[in-house]
């Protein structure tokens, strides 16, 4: 672990202190700003109440602690049952449409770092590869990729294409920490990130206008109504438009690492009868942005005369039903998806002629996505008595059928390269929620899934794998007050295998293994007179560890190309802490805080060549992450908002020494408002910190210096300044 900022360990332990001594609560969400006073002198009054509660195992003890917990609590929408966050035996950070306005917030990747041991790689336009805990993709080539993070979106399935997470009309976003595969299967080896967007019957309605430096433009608007008792509908879309940061010195361009994104929903929610509810959703992405971002001098000036361009349409089609029983409830998902990637960059990254050997080419990777999946799963409304408690059970079957063909288009190769990969994938699981006493509670999981996968391509390779997999979650609750939250779990993960379409690779190196992850966690959470506390420690065991590993290939003409693939390394560890808290010092300030720590290291890393890596720290897993925010609202009109957050350095790759640089950035936002409208002047990375969010180990590419070996970065955005304005109507 490097050098950690100075005021860092101070600030905090202060802070802690401080909050403490005078019984100041903090916050299991890692930002949540500008929340209304009454709703914190509410939750102060709940919990002053409920710590006056006697906890005995008594029916009447039970009711009363629940009915109290009620009154103030934040429901988290990605389990089977919707859950109050206090008391889901997990560690989980939850993101309100507050905490993305105060960021500015247009994707995903622009909120990640303010969520403790939670990173992302670009290698595209955009933060395309998240990593949880340490564990996630870094990239996608020609490999079909089974994710370490689970992404969903309303219920729908996005998991491998995180360029869907445009964030306009998002009513929360929910990161889960650690191995679902209980919940979700072979896509959450890692974890989960579970966005919700605004509801059917939402009436919030407005139109939003972002204007900022480099071309900088959003438009969006969305609206929603009650057509009559038993239908609700809402639609939202918006417009995202930016030049990006780049400079093209050889087109004298400054756009070819722009923005182009089109978002566009509507959901409807139709009560067809007293015990049957249906929602359906359609949502539509179009986007168009450039890649341009890799230059020889590791600057914001690009030399490329072919830019590239990272291009995603997805449509998804999903409906979501209730069916109340008398002691049984009936609930069921369909979703059906299309998506077309278009991804392409220039890998010489100059223009023809600036290599004497007469080295350009050009590497484009289309992809046709298609996804169906669907659940049918069925909920106790009454609890029996089983475990020695009141049970509340959940259990299901889980379809997933998909398809993906791939072109490549690649200047060295003599044909385009093309492969179908199809997977089908079934699931039972189960959960028992078992209360014994109004202190102690426990839940079951488990999952049984079975993957079989089809692989063929132009090569004449044809390969099929099947893969049975077990995934489950053992916890205990212990409330300790009605306020405070004790648990313990276990739980694991599972991650397919599959195949290397890279047809350069030896037979062997195209077939890698399943990953599991066995995670043992305790956590406290707490509400406070004034805030939120949550706390968790894990270790988790990773074995054959997938890693992302490369090699070169000379070709003929003496000019290398390099190859990406992935395989299967000895065991893993990571273990680490998160620390989450937020504080009311009084009705104008809100302070919010996270902090992560994570110490990662992987046995033994076989390389291509036969050689060996020991001991190495897992690649894009910081040691340390940390945010701290201040949010300062003097009455109803004004509001400032600053925030700093920052992490570690770390490997970029599994396969080489490579390393990011420790990132220390500052953003602030100034608002003004009225009843109808609001006025926000904002500002990313106000100190131009210049730091990576993608490298490569040492490679020759620059004929000004003899093609010598030197790592090559992908620069992130520098200081930005711009203006949001909101009409509500």
């Amino acid at each position: 672990m490097k050098f950690i900022p100075s005021f860092l360990p101070v600030a905090l332990s202060l802070s802690l202190l401080s909050l403490l001594a005078s019984e100041a609560v903090f916050a299991d969400t890692s930002v949540v700003n500008n929340v209304d006073p009454s709703i914190v002198n509410s939750a102060k009054n709940t919990t002053e109440r409920a710590s006056e509660a006697s906890l005995d195992s008594s029916e009447s003890s039970s009711e009363q602690i629940n009915q109290q917990v009620d009154e103030h609590k934040i429901v988290v929408r990605s389990q089977w049952r919707s859950r109050d966050l206090q008391n889901l035996p997990t560690s989980i950070a939850v993101l309100f449409s507050d905490s993305l306005e105060n960021r500015s917030a247009q994707h995903l990747d622009d909120v990640l770092r303010s969520v403790a041991n939670v990173n992302f790689n670009s290698g595209a336009s955009r933060g395309r590869f998240v990593q949880i805990r340490g564990i996630g993709e870094r990239s996608q080539f020609e490999d079909p990729i089974n994710p370490s993070v689970g992404f969903y979106i309303d219920g729908v399935d996005f998991s491998g294409v995180f360029g869907a997470g445009t964030l306009f009309d998002v009513a929360q976003v929910e990161i889960l920490r650690g191995p679902q595969g209980a919940r979700f299967g072979s896509s959450s080896l890692a974890g989960a990130i579970y966005i919700e967007t605004e509801a059917a019957d939402s009436e919030t309605d407005y139109i939003d206008l972002t204007l900022a430096e480099e071309g900088t433009f959003g438009a969006g608007v969305a609206t929603g109504t009650n057509l009559d008792e038993q239908w609700s509908v809402r639609f939202a879309a918006e417009q995202f438009l930016s030049d990006g940061f780049i400079y093209n010195q050889f087109l004298n361009r400054d756009d070819t690492n722009n923005f182009d994104e089109q978002t566009a929903r509507l959901k409807a929610k139709w009560q067809a009868a007293d015990d049957l509810e249906l929602n359906f959703a359609w949502h539509h992405l179009d986007i168009d942005n450039g890649y341009d971002a890799f230059s020889l001098d590791n600057d914001r000036q690009t030399r490329s005369d072919e830019p590239g361009f990272d291009r995603q349409m997805t449509d998804a089609l999903s409906v979501q039903g209730t069916l109340l029983g008398a002691s049984v409830n009936t609930e069921f998902s369909l979703a059906v998806s299309d998506t077309e990637l278009d991804y392409g960059y220039d890998e010489d990254w100059t223009y023809d002629g600036f290599h004497p050997i007469g080295y350009s080419s050009f590497d484009r990777y289309l992809r046709d996505w298609q996804n169906i999946n669907g659940d049918l799963r069925w909920l106790s409304n009454q609890s029996i008595d089983m475990l020695g408690g009141k049970t509340d059970w959940v259990m299901g079957v889980y379809f997933r059928e998909e398809e993906e063909d791939l072109t490549r288009q690649y200047t060295y190769l003599a044909n385009d390269f093309e492969y179908d990969y199809q997977t089908s994938t079934v699931s039972l699981y189960g959960e028992l929620q078992t209360a014994y006493s109004a202190r102690w509670s426990s839940v079951i999981g488990l999952r049984f899934e079975q993957r079989d996968t089809d692989y063929q391509d132009n090569d004449g390779i044809n390969r099929t794998t099947s893969d049975n997999m077990i995934g489950g979650n053992v916890a205990i609750n212990y409330r300790w007050s009605a306020s405070e939250t004790v648990y313990g779990l276990l739980s694991r993960g599972f991650k397919a295998g599959g195949i290397n379409p890279q047809t350069e690779l030896d037979l062997p190196l195209r077939q890698f293994d399943v990953e599991k992850t066995h995670n043992a966690e305790l956590g406290y959470k707490r509400r406070l007179t004034n805030g939120r506390l949550q706390v968790s420690a894990f270790y988790m065991e990773r074995d054959d560890q997938q890693v992302s590993q490369y090699t070169t290939f000379v070709r003929p003409d003496n000019t290398t190309e390099f190859i990406q693939y992935i395989g299967n390394a000895n065991n893993g560890r990571n273990k680490g802490l998160e620390m989450e808290w937020l504080w009311y010092p009084n009705d104008t300030i809100a302070f919010d805080a996270s902090l992560g720590y994570l110490d990662t290291e992987v046995d033994t890393i076989f390389l291509a060549d036969g050689s060996q890596i020991k001991d190495p720290d897992a690649a894009q897993a910081p040691g340390y992450t940390y945010h701290l925010g201040l949010t300062y609202t003097p009455d109803q009109h004004w509001s400032a908002n600053v925030s700093f957050e920052g992490a570690d350095d770390y490997f970029f790759s599994d396969s080489h020494q490579e390393r990011s640089l420790p990132v220390n950035l500052v953003h602030g936002r100034l608002s003004y408002q009225q009843p109808q409208w609001k006025l926000s002047l904002w500002v990313r990375n106000l100190t131009n910190e210049t730091y990576y969010t993608r490298g490569f180990g040492g490679f020759g590419n620059d004929p000004r210096d003899s093609y010598a070996t030197k790592p090559y970065y992908q620069l992130a955005a520098p200081q930005q300044i711009g203006i949001d304005f909101r009409y509500l109507f």
